[in-house]
C-alpha cells in the first residue's frame, strides 16, 4: 500500500514538472489605485485557475488568420501591428515582429474585466484600463509548449499592447470574461475623508495662542495711552 502511494506521488510530481511553473502574482496600476490578479505559465494550469476567478465567461477566439479583426464570444476585437499568420505551439496565430507592438482594441464592454492571452516567445504585455491607467508585466519567458498569461481587473480593460523587444512573438488565443469581485486581490484603501476643517490644521492658531496675542495687544494699548497722558 505504501509503495503504491509513493508511486502516485512521484507520478504527480513528474506531471507538474512537465507542465512547467505557474507564476501567480498581482500587478498595480500606474496610478496606484487598482490591483490586478495575474498569472502566467503552462496554459492548462493557468487557464483553469483563471476561469475559477470569473463571475461569468464571455468567450474565446483562436485559430487566427492574418485579419485586422477577430471574434471572441460574439464580440469584435481589432488588432494592429501583426506581421501575418504564424504557427505556434498552441495553434495558428498572429505573428509579431521584434520591436513592433501588436495592439488589441477591446469591444467597449464594462463587463470585460477578465482576460487570457495565449502567447509564444518572450513578450511583455501592457493593459490600458478604463480610467486611463496602465499595467505592465515584465518580459514573459515561455517554453516550447502552449503558454498563457491571465488578468483579473477591478476596472474595464480597454486595450492590450504586446511587445517583444528581442525576438518575435505569437498570439494564438484570447479569452475574456467578467472577474468575480470577491476573488480580486485586496485593493488600496481610499484616503480618509476631509474632516471639514478646510485647509492645513497647522495654519490655524490654537485658542491659547489667541489669548496670548490678545493679552499682548491689550497691554500695548494701555502702555501707549499712559505715555500719551504723560506727554500731555
Amino acid at each position: 500500500m505504501l509503495r503504491k502511494q509513493l508511486s502516485i506521488l512521484v507520478l504527480s510530481l513528474g506531471i507538474l514538472c512537465l507542465a512547467g511553473p505557474v507564476v501567480a502574482d498581482t500587478l498595480t496600476s500606474s496610478n496606484s489605485l487598482d490591483v490586478l490578479g495575474y498569472t502566467s505559465g503552462q496554459t492548462t494550469s493557468v487557464y483553469a485557475g483563471w476561469a475559477a476567478t470569473l463571475a461569468s465567461f464571455g468567450g474565446e477566439g483562436s485559430g487566427f488568420t492574418a485579419s485586422p479583426s477577430f471574434l471572441a464570444g460574439g464580440q469584435m476585437f481589432a488588432i494592429t501591428g501583426f506581421t501575418g499568420s504564424v504557427g505556434t505551439p498552441g495553434g495558428n496565430g498572429y505573428g509579431g515582429a521584434s520591436g513592433v507592438p501588436m495592439i488589441i482594441t477591446m469591444p467597449n464592454l464594462a463587463t470585460l474585466t477578465g482576460l487570457e492571452l495565449g502567447l509564444a516567445g518572450t513578450p511583455s504585455v501592457t493593459l490600458t484600463l478604463s480610467d486611463g491607467s496602465t499595467v505592465t508585466t515584465g518580459p514573459l519567458s515561455f517554453g516550447s509548449g502552449a503558454d498563457s498569461v491571465t488578468f483579473t481587473s477591478p476596472l474595464q480593460i480597454i486595450s492590450v499592447e504586446i511587445d517583444s523587444p528581442s525576438s518575435g512573438t505569437g498570439l494564438w488565443d484570447l479569452s475574456w470574461g467578467t472577474a468575480d469581485p470577491s476573488k480580486l486581490p485586496a485593493q488600496p484603501q481610499p484616503p480618509p475623508p476631509d474632516d471639514g476643517g478646510g485647509g492645513d490644521p497647522s495654519s490655524t492658531p490654537e485658542v491659547s495662542s489667541l489669548w496670548l496675542m490678545g493679552g499682548g495687544l491689550l497691554g500695548l494699548s494701555q502702555l501707549i495711552r499712559k505715555r500719551k497722558h504723560l506727554l500731555n
